[in-house]
């Protein structure tokens, strides 16, 4: 109806990192004088066009209601809620199940649509785009509760159903317009959930959260101004407008309410003239460290100014300057932004991100080159997740199975190894490597493309620079059909240093890359040495930097400069084009420094950490790589838990995983890692590191949820028949039990497969397993078409069932397992392994030291060898089950 007036719904994705913080936190703990930083600014025309939205026109509202020029909207009123959503209880029959049909036509309606008969489908295509164009749909707030409960109860909304036709985003939307807290709550609860085509993320997180701060459209208020609105919420009303003109507007609405509008703005009955910048003293700190925020403000003086990271306040400051340390920073992202107070009313400043934590390569150390490496073994944060970090990723979540908390699409192909697919252009992926030597090297890259023009094109970068042209990649047949791409001649420097793939566009699918050293530099490439790390204890302010190592091959002169990457305070550099410059201005905590020389025609760079400490020795620290907070999991499966852990002085003995205060176990070889079978619960998990001083440090904490495991028996909707899976990790069976005698036959067809709008159909018997074909962790939807005594046939398509492989658990089943003694050999190993198995069938699962699964197994004993030698190097850990016991196996290759 009134786009502009909702134009926060419209924001980009890489803006929702540095608000979405921000917006939960306003809603939960105040909404007055927030309005217009929730209402964010779409200025232009063309910025709504591509949002993907209608032009404003279409949305046009006059005093009296809508504008006669507004055609679309008085069909959208007048002919769409009346008929399709029967808004009036005046023209569907008695016998219409829902409150709203999805085709019309001369004599009849139904609830199909032109792809499925699914009901959630009608749902959503009465709905879909909830935008700015649709607070019609929350005119009538008795109607939409109406609505939201039969879509409770004839879909899988409030379960999280994996149901491509229902559309999560677009219910919740619709949700908001009356119960916008439950809305959000549902959000949070189903992050990994795929988007209908269309929809956005961002769009959907800022609905939800605008509108509970918002509140409900007011339909009694009108407008002289087709692009303005009001809400109302606890009693108060908030007046919305947009102008797009040139000149400034005063937009009337119907209760005699004026709002000024300055030309090409949005504002809001909550606008104050406060507003200002917050800037931070460095983008990254290190663990447990410390950043100087500044707030600079503008259009008068505050009563306060309120600092805030995320959802927690910080500190306040009433006078100026308005600055604020903030200290103790954990491993992470941290959103700051502060609050500009004019009495009660307040405006917020922009947002500024600090990262605190590394990017790590994939295993812990960097890969080594010459060699070989996986595209989906690309770095990772140990703050989270690494999009902007370690990789550019354009799409939510990830497509394949391979490390599924990221959102790269990565999975597992039984002959390539792990993969990267659904590539976009601008997307990119990044490797910390160790170059053993510099040199040229060739680069040979496994590659699919099913499109007959092709794909890519991509390259490779060192320090923002590409290493060589562009390079597309020719059709390969299909999208597992496997070619090798080869480049010469790129340029590697030695030592460690992070390399960047770049994709130009898509259309590839990409594998396993190798590197080999075919020449040696044809030039002179400098090599920085900024010395080792320097321990400066207090009182002393100061210390001397030592670049005089670094080298030339061609005993070129070299310049010098030296950078503060981060600190606890900004240093003072002698000169920091010198060599050995002295630094002063030192207080406790931890500088990281970078110096790059300069040969005339080519760079190198290195770091080294300043640390300023009352102690000789300094804490490690450590942080949580695997599992993610928030990860859930079902009762039986392991955990594996992983932790990075480095110190600057000295080196780390080991490291105690805990659970809460329990311990669960301990680690002194890197990486630090630890297999846990917990029971049903929810756990909050830290790692401690222990430094050969015994100093600690401990990581973030990680919350994980450990469900039980469905039962492996379910009936159908209408209790016409039951259903059993066998337990099986992969291929159960599916069992179809008639609740009487003689159903079932002659006709009985299973229905299966994981997209529920196509399902093949199977022959079965019942009460006679059948074997699916089906790998775990695959969602399938089935349902069957059988015979009922005295009824014909029946179905329920329409009420589809879906399950997990793997998932369920026998009641006859296991509850834990018992340990097994498994002697297995050589360890570390270079090509197979040998396993000494108990007599009989053993199962076993290959993971990878950041808990993605690799591979599985089965032997019947007594020795089975498993060929490692697709594997790259690091660390494995193997999983043996026999006759109700396990065995977990650390393996390093």
């Amino acid at each position: 109806m009134l786009q502009a007036a909702v134009a926060f719904l419209f924001v980009q994705l890489p803006l929702m990192r540095q608000i979405r913080t921000t917006l939960k936190e306003k809603d939960r703990k105040g909404r007055q004088g927030y309005v217009r930083h929730a209402v964010l600014h779409i200025t232009t025309p063309a910025k709504v066009a591509q949002a993907g939205e209608l032009a404003p026109k279409y949305f046009q509202m006059g005093a009296n209601g809508f504008h006669r020029s507004s055609f679309l909207s008085k069909v959208w009123i007048f002919f769409l809620n009346p008929k399709l959503l029967d808004m009036y209880d005046r023209v569907f029959q008695p016998n219409q199940q829902y409150g709203m049909v999805s085709r019309v036509w001369g004599n009849s309606y139904d609830n199909g649509t032109f792809w499925t008969s699914d009901i959630a489908a009608s749902y959503g295509i009465e709905m879909y785009p909830i935008h700015g164009g649709s607070l019609y749909l929350g005119q009538d707030s008795a109607y939409v509760a109406d609505i939201w409960a039969e879509i409770e109860q004839y879909t899988g909304i409030l379960t999280n159903e994996a149901n491509p036709n229902l559309w999560h985003d677009v219910k919740w939307k619709y949700l908001a317009f009356v119960d916008p807290a439950q809305a959000i709550a549902m959000y949070d609860s189903y992050p990994e959930r795929d988007l209908k085509f269309g929809v956005s993320d961002a769009q959907t997180y800022y609905w939800l959260h605008a509108m509970n701060v918002l509140g409900r459209v007011d339909a009694t208020l009108t407008a002289d101004h087709p692009l303005a609105a009001a809400f109302r919420l606890d009693g108060e009303t908030t007046y919305v407008a947009q102008n797009y003109g040139d000149s400034p507007i005063v937009v009337t609405f119907s209760d005699g309410f004026s709002l000024p509008v300055p030309p090409r703005q949005l504002v809001t009955s909550k606008d104050i003239d406060l507003s200002g910048a917050l800037t931070s003293s460095f983008p990254a700190a290190y663990p447990g460290g410390s950043v100087e925020l500044v707030a600079t403000v503008d259009g008068g003086t505050p009563t306060k100014v309120a600092f805030y990271d995320g959802e927690t306040l910080l500190g306040e400051v009433t006078q100026a300057p308005s600055t604020l340390t903030a200290a103790n920073l954990t491993v992470g992202r941290h959103g700051f932004y502060a609050r500009l107070y004019d009495g009660t009313d307040f405006s917020l400043t922009n947002f500024v991100e600090v990262l605190v934590g590394e990017q790590r390569s994939y295993f812990g150390t960097p890969k080594a080159l010459p060699g070989s490496f996986q595209v989906a073994e690309y770095d990772f944060f140990e703050g989270g997740k690494g999009q902007e970090i370690a990789y550019r990723d354009l799409s939510l979540g990830n497509n394949g199975d391979f490390r599924p908390e990221e959102d790269v699409d990565a999975e597992t192909d039984v002959n390539e190894g792990t993969t990267v697919g659904w590539i976009a252009g601008g997307e990119w992926l990044e490797y910390t490597v160790d170059v053993q030597q510099p040199g040229l090297y060739r680069m040979e890259m496994r590659y699919a493309s099913g499109n007959q023009a092709g794909g890519g094109p991509f390259w490779w970068e060192q320090d923002g620079q590409p290493l060589h042209s562009p390079a597309p990649v020719t059709y390969t047949g299909d999208w597992d059909a496997w070619s090798t791409r080869t480049i010469n001649d790129i340029p590697l420097k030695g030592g460690e240093q992070v390399l960047r793939l770049h994709f130009g566009a898509g259309e590839l699918n990409v594998g396993q890359v190798t590197f080999t050293q075919t020449a040696q530099l044809p030039y002179d490439q400098p090599v920085a040495d900024a010395g080792e790390n320097v321990l400066v204890l207090l009182p002393a302010d100061t210390a001397g930097l030592d670049g005089s190592n670094s080298s030339d091959p061609g005993s070129a002169p070299l310049t010098f400069k030296w950078e503060q990457r981060y600190g606890p305070s900004v240093l003072g550099f002698s000169d920091a084009q010198a060599a050995q410059p002295q630094v002063s201005g030192l207080v406790e905590g931890v500088y990281l420094l970078r110096l790059t020389v300069d040969n005339g025609s080519y760079t190198d760079t290195d770091e080294m950490y300043l640390i300023s400490s009352g102690s000789p020795n300094v804490a490690p620290t450590v942080s949580l790589i695997s599992p993610r907070d928030q990860a859930v999991s079902l009762v039986g499966d392991p955990i594996e838990l992983s932790a990075y852990a480095t110190d600057l002085i000295g080196s780390v003995a080991y490291v105690d995983f805990f659970a809460g205060a329990d311990l669960l176990g301990t680690d002194s070889t890197a990486p630090y890692t630890l297999t846990w079978v917990p029971e049903v619960g929810t756990y909050d998990l830290t790692a401690v590191a222990v430094d050969d001083e015994g100093a600690t440090g401990t990581s973030q904490v990680v919350q994980v949820t450990i469900d039980p495991a469905p039962p492996c028996t379910g009936t159908s909707f209408d209790g016409d028949f039951s259903w059993e899976f066998s337990p099986d990790d992969n291929n159960p069976t599916l069992t179809f039990i008639p609740s009487i005698q003689g159903m079932g036959s002659p006709t009985c067809i299973l229905y299966y497969g994981t997209n529920p709008s196509a399902l093949p159909g199977y022959n079965v018997t019942p009460n006679v397993p059948f074997q699916l074909n089906a790998s775990e962790g695959t969602l399938i939807y089935f349902y069957y078409t059988y015979s009922y005594p005295g009824q014909g046939e029946k179905n329920n398509s329409a009420h589809k069932d879906t399950y997990q492989i793997g998932t369920c658990q026998s009641t006859t089943g296991l509850t834990a397992a018992a340990p097994l003694d498994i002697r297995f050999y050589p360890n570390p190993v270079t090509h197979s392994l040998t396993l000494e198995l108990p007599t009989g069938k053993s199962s076993v699962q290959v993971w990878s030291a950041t808990g993605q699964h690799l591979d599985q197994f089965e032997e019947w004993g007594p020795r089975a060898t498993y060929d490692m030698r697709h594997l790259p190097a690091g660390l494995y850990l193997l999983e043996v089950q026999h006759a109700g016991r396990r065995a977990i196996l650390k393996v390093v290759k």
